[in-house]
């Protein structure tokens, strides 16, 4: 995740580009942080952006820029990945 927001009815937004596969309301995922793996995540809402507009989706793809809601304690550098093989890409380096 590249960034974070707060939505008062979603509560906090992580915002990112899915680099690989596709997304899916109905599936679960491995949420991978700097203290380890999380397993079995799900999300409460998923969304893609169509130029400055947020839109609900029900699945996302690769190269889509997406924000997804229900996750606990995500941070910037955050990756989500299968729930089956996890794959954390590099993090993201506060300066």
């Amino acid at each position: 995740m590249t960034n974070i927001d707060y939505d008062p009815y979603v509560g906090q937004v992580a915002i990112g580009r899915l680099s690989n596969g596709v997304i899916e309301m109905s599936k679960r995922y491995s949420l991978c942080g700097e203290g380890g793996i999380t397993r079995g995540v799900t999300f409460s809402a998923c969304y893609t952006f169509e130029g400055l507009e947020k839109k609900k989706a029900e699945r996302v793809e690769s190269g889509d820029i997406i924000a997804v809601s229900g996750l606990v304690a995500v941070t910037i550098g955050d990756t989500i990945s299968s729930e089956e093989d996890p794959a954390p890409l590099p993090r993201i380096k506060n300066r």
